[in-house]
Formats: C-alpha cells, structure tokens, sequence
C-alpha cells in the first residue's frame, strides 16, 4: 500500500503548503485563546458554575453558524468566541482540580499528555500507511454512541460509566487528530478555519477528558 505521504505529495505544493500553514496559524490562535478563557473560567469559576449550561448552549449556536456561515471573516471571529467560550466552561473543571491535593501535577500532566498525545498522532498521521479518513463515517457513529452514554450519564451517577465514556472519547479524538491531520494535509478541507476548528475541538476534548480521568483516579 502506499504511503500516506506519498498523497501529500500528489497535492499541488503551493495550495497545499499554504492551506497548512494558515491552518495550524488559525489553530494555535485558537489554542491561546483557550487558553485565556481558561485563566477567566478557572479564576472565577464559582461565578461560572451555574451558568455553564447556558453558555454551553451559546458555544453550541456560535459552532453550528461557523459552519452554516460561509464569510470567512465572520467564521474567524466567531471562531475566536467560540475558544474563549469553551476556555471559560472548562475553567470549572480545571479550579475543581486544582482544589484537591497534588491538584496543579494533576492539571500539568493532562497538558503534558495531550501534548505528547498531539505531537505523536500527528507524526504517526503523516508517517503511516493507511489512510485514516475513510474510516470516519464509523467514528461519527461511535461519537453519536458516546455523546448518547454521556446524556444518560448527566442524569445517573454511576462512576465507571463516566469513566467508561472518557476513555472512548479519548480514543475517538485520538483517531480524529489522525484523520483530520490527514485531511488537512491531503486537501480535503475547503476552509483552514473549518479544519483548526476540528482539531480544536479534538484537542480540547481530549484534555478535558484526560484530566477528568486522571482526577476521577486521584479521588478514588
């Protein structure tokens, strides 16, 4: 089988290049951005706490009109409210841990993790044989499984489903990283917006549910 890198190499360079570069540009903005919203949420999560429902759903509509909203500049911006709305509703979690003993090595190791996680999927997308975006109808199916278990999950405290269900979407944004990685590099995206935004979304998922497993053990 051929390699996937030999499909990079089919890609017109200069498209190619560029659409890359303004992705993972797009892309770290994001992840600052984040970042500053989860200093805000983490700093003033007891204010935040009871209206993290709301905001979520605010996060839901300004995502869905990304994708319905075709300016570009309006994407960006709403892009950039979209992260530091999501950095905000994550703080919570982060203050929560940060509250227990040994908190902040429990906060730094989820980082670190989904950082070495990104660094070596990345590799591993660009490197492996396989072209993992074919596989991605099943993996939204799985996530639709997921996002059902974690529905139930929100109204029935049983902890190993909880458990259960971080450990799949781990797994899920794993593959997602892969496959997006891949579509960004072969061209499969039609806006670098779009595509730092699905790999926000995986990024920050996968952290959230790091560090909800690593603070489930330390609890535990």
């Amino acid at each position: 089988m051929e390699n996937f890198s030999k499909t990079i190499e089919n890609t017109s360079y200069s498209v190619s290049q560029k659409f890359v570069v303004d992705t993972y540009l797009i892309f770290t903005l994001s992840l600052i951005t984040g970042f500053i919203g989860g200093l805000i949420g983490t700093s003033s999560a007891a204010a935040i706490a009871p209206y993290v429902l709301p905001l979520f759903l605010v996060e839901l509509v300004v995502l869905i009109s990304i994708y319905f909203v075709k300016n570009n500049s309006y994407r960006f911006g709403a892009l950039a409210v979209f992260t530091l709305l999501t950095g905000i509703t994550t703080g919570p979690l982060i203050a929560s841990t940060l509250g227990m003993q040994g908190g902040g090595n429990i906060v730094a190791m989820a980082f670190f993790l989904t950082a070495v996680a990104f660094g070596a999927l990345t590799f591993f997308a660009l490197t492996t044989k396989k072209d993992f975006t074919v596989y991605n109808k099943f993996a939204l199916i799985a996530l639709i499984v997921v996002f059902v278990g974690a529905l139930i999950g929100m109204f029935v405290n049983i902890p190993i489903l909880h458990t259960i269900i971080s450990i799949a979407v781990v797994l899920l944004m794993s593959f997602f990283i892969i496959s997006d990685t891949q579509a960004i590099f072969s061209g499969k995206y039609d806006s670098p917006v779009i595509a730092a935004l699905g790999m926000y979304i995986n990024v920050l998922n996968m952290f959230v549910h790091i560090l909800s497993l690593l603070k489930s053990s330390s609890e535990e």
